[in-house]
């Protein structure tokens, strides 16, 4: 089955079965070109690195910090709508998310934050256990297909709650393959701790768009 997948014009890995930590942006989150800025940077820091000594260390190290600027943009104060401040909006988002948990995703943790939404979700639960690795699997919902479910439906929901018209989300997603436990622990605990971190709240259980809070 296709696990390569090209995006920005370049490869980008999503294994079958596996585990993904996933960032939805608002439309208006970021500026569409402070984020090609940093995409281009990333870029040609990955092709610097091509071939190179340690290379899959320092393009993690590289896709790390994009990861952290992008964050740092989406947590400063700007003339934004932030949607999910709205309890109402940020509950919607947070039940579309459960709804399709247990059929393709083991959703291990989310986190709506007003104007972006972080989410580790595990698809091996669409994997039979005979799966030889090779079969294809006609049904099977990979990581483009899954948040395109997710903010097609949280969209129609929410515009039509709060009586809201244009987009709602930004074009695209960023997603991260999970390497190994330390790396899932790791992601794991940057989502429950990010209403924390962003000064949302004074511990991070407090917040009430986040999953799971205990």
């Amino acid at each position: 089955m296709k696990t390569r997948l090209w995006r920005k014009g370049q490869p980008h890995i999503q294994p079958i079965g596996a585990s993904f930590s996933i960032t939805m942006l608002v439309y208006d989150a970021v500026p569409q070109a402070k984020i090609e800025e940093l995409q281009h940077k990333r870029q040609v820091a990955l092709v610097d690195i091509e071939n190179t000594k340690c290379a899959l260390d320092k393009s993690r190290k590289i896709c790390d910090d994009f990861e952290i600027e992008i964050e740092k943009l989406l947590n400063s104060k700007s003339a934004q709508e932030y949607p999910f401040r709205n309890p109402k909006a940020a509950k919607v988002v947070l039940a579309q998310i459960h709804e399709y948990a247990g059929r393709y995703y083991d959703l291990l943790a989310v986190c709506v934050m007003p104007n972006h939404v972080h989410m580790l979700l595990n698809f091996s639960v669409q994997i039979p256990l005979d799966w030889d690795g090779e079969a294809t699997l006609p049904l099977y919902q990979n990581v483009p297909s899954v948040v395109r479910r997710i903010k097609g439906a949280s969209a129609r929901l929410i515009n039509k709650e709060l009586n809201r018209e244009g987009p709602l989300w930004n074009i695209g997603y960023y997603d991260r393959f999970i390497r190994n436990q330390q790396h899932l622990e790791n992601e794991r605990n940057y989502i429950l701790n990010n209403a924390y971190k962003a000064g949302l709240v004074k511990k991070w259980n407090d917040y009430p768009f986040l999953y799971p809070r205990a």
